[in-house]
């Protein structure tokens, strides 16, 4: 009787976690889960039976492929929930703890940011000495609108909080994964970040990953783009985040 309860609740288990059917069998036979007896929907939102898993193969790293990365750490595997990071994230009240995602729910790696409308992310990169530089980013609104993620290119040591260059949206994928893309000129001798905020009033939150900044080719030149002036609300809220990064931060 033991054995039989024990049994039952084994494969009462196993139906609960695998979701699919169990044949009957009779004592002391395997259980078969037939290769049809469930699908797995595909990103079309279609069944495909012949689907039992999805395996991906990610670096704990990053995304390494991208050797000349100028930006600090464009995957977030290097980065803390708080201190002098690389990416540092703001609220009204000053510096916050930095909220991750993980794993598939990223782009790349095996961490990604993940903020919330009234949260804003800075992250840090460095400028060449001379030339311009193209800029990516990948974000993903839980709203599934790309808009609802702004990104821009500022001067960390400006006191007027202006932008120096903006991000547009280049395309989005299937997963819901936003390209964002920009043009950045030379800033050489001055203190370059990215800066990432949520729209006012966006539902749930967005996750930011896989950021590259590169030199641009010798042969390409500059080209600006049209760029999105900063509100009053947004330059007050940018010049606040500056003077706090200067006063707080020891390099």
């Amino acid at each position: 009787m033991k054995h039989q309860l024990t049994k039952h609740l084994f494969l009462s288990a196993f139906v609960m976690i695998t979701g699919n059917l169990i044949l009957a069998c009779d004592e002391g036979e395997i259980p078969v889960i037939p290769r049809d007896a469930g699908t797995v929907p595909t990103d079309s939102g279609t069944s495909n039976p012949n689907i039992v898993r999805t395996v991906e193969t990610r670096n704990p790293f990053g995304d390494t492929a991208m050797s000349s990365n100028l930006l600090v750490d464009g995957d977030f595997e290097l980065t803390g929930r708080s201190e002098q990071m690389p990416w540092v994230a703001f609220t009204n009240s000053g510096q916050a703890t930095l909220n991750y995602a993980t794993g598939g729910q990223c782009k790349s790696g095996v961490r990604c940011a993940s903020i919330a409308a009234g949260t804003q992310l800075v992250g840090y990169f460095a400028s060449p000495k001379s030339g311009t530089m193209t800029g990516a980013l990948w974000v993903r609104p839980d709203s599934g609108n790309c808009d609802d993620v702004q990104a821009h290119v500022l001067d960390l040591n400006d006191q007027n909080g202006s932008f120096v260059a903006s991000f547009t949206v280049s395309m989005q994928d299937p997963q819901g994964w936003c390209s964002l893309k920009a043009d950045i000129p030379n800033m050489a001798e001055k203190q370059p970040a990215i800066y990432v905020a949520p729209i006012d009033g966006m539902q749930g939150s967005a996750r930011i990953d896989d950021g590259v900044v590169l030199p641009a080719p010798s042969t390409q030149s500059f080209h600006a783009r049209s760029q999105i002036q900063p509100s009053s609300t947004e330059r007050t809220r940018v010049r606040f985040i500056a003077e706090w990064i200067r006063a707080h931060r020891r390099f």
